[in-house]
């Protein structure tokens, strides 16, 4: 099963927490808040990375979705 991983940018603030958790899945872009580096993900070991950071985040700007 795939999930998908975006980010309200809208929300984001920057902080950089989900890009220092993973940085092979997120990032901050130009604007100064984080962006998806990959958007769908299937291996488990990113989805639980990924669960993990969206459940740090401190605004909740991080979306995971089931597909």
């Amino acid at each position: 099963m795939a999930w998908w991983l975006t980010v309200d940018q809208q929300v984001c603030l920057g902080t950089g927490l989900c890009s220092a958790m993973a940085p092979e899945l997120l990032e901050l872009g130009e604007e100064g808040v984080a962006v998806a580096r990959r958007g769908e993900l299937v291996r488990p070991e990113q989805i639980a990375i990924a669960q993990d950071v969206a459940a740090c985040c401190p605004v909740e700007a991080i979306i995971l979705r089931e597909r």
